[in-house]
């Protein structure tokens, strides 16, 4: 009889296989025996309930669904009547919408992270330094108004235009962790960082040094140095912008 030579690798193909159906065929016979031990059982429960003489229970009708059709079909392209909605119009005077004795008109206060809301939680009871004339002072020369404006070459964010290096000494002060992206479009935000920052350099200082920090930073404070001097013309716009918010009032 001629010998057949088989090479290794296809030996162990083979055995493989082998081992596979093995363990498949093995797997369907036990899942037959247990429907077929589960379906005698079912069988049995079902065999002694007719014994005992007891009667299924009626099935429950349930009511038929009610399909609502309008009595006449709408044309093509047109949609079913809407109902409408009462519109209140916004509050016209200016408000304390702060919580901070800052008057200003009050605006939906945009979507923040929970980490910044936490953040804003550790400074927004702290007592304001400004009053309302001189916050809108200092928001006209800044932005206009602008909530959105990135300024300083893309450096300043927001209506108070607030730097990195100037939220880095508020985040160290008050534990929190704050970036100038976070003022662009909040307000509340900007006008409560710019507050935590003079609690810790013009506490106890008149409004002009507090503008001549918030422009130059703490050295502006000092007369004679030469941020104080750089600060010269901010100051002599915080002063016309003030003479005209307190006009308005």
């Amino acid at each position: 009889m001629k010998s057949i030579e088989i090479s290794h690798e296809t030996y162990q193909r083979s055995k493989q296989l082998f081992i596979a159906y093995a363990i498949g065929g093995i797997t369907v016979f036990a899942i037959l025996t247990a429907t077929e031990r589960e379906l005698r059982h079912r069988i049995v429960d079902v065999a002694d309930y007719i014994a005992s003489g007891s009667q299924a229970p009626e099935p429950i009708e349930q009511p038929p669904a009610v399909l609502e059709v309008e009595s006449e079909p709408r044309p093509r392209g047109v949609l079913p009547p809407v109902e409408p909605v009462e519109m209140v119009a916004p509050e016209s005077e200016p408000v304390d919408y702060y919580g901070t004795g800052t008057m200003l008109p009050p605006i939906d206060d945009p979507f923040v992270s929970d980490d910044i809301a936490k953040d804003m939680a550790k400074i927004k009871d702290l007592p304001m330094l400004f009053t309302d004339a001189e916050v809108a002072a200092l928001i006209e020369i800044e932005s206009g108004g602008d909530l959105y404006l990135m300024g300083d070459n893309g450096n300043a964010y927001g209506c108070l235009q607030i730097w990195d290096k100037y939220l880095a000494d508020v985040n160290e002060t008050h534990g929190t962790f704050f970036r100038a992206e976070d003022m662009l479009g909040n307000r509340k935000l900007s006008i409560l960082c710019m507050n935590a920052y003079m609690h810790r350099h013009a506490p106890n200082h008149s409004f002009e040094m507090r503008a001549r920090v918030h422009n130059k930073g703490p050295d502006a404070k000092k007369p004679g140095h030469k941020q104080y001097i750089k600060a010269n013309a901010y100051w002599k716009k915080a002063q016309k912008a003030m003479q005209t918010q307190l006009a308005k009032r």
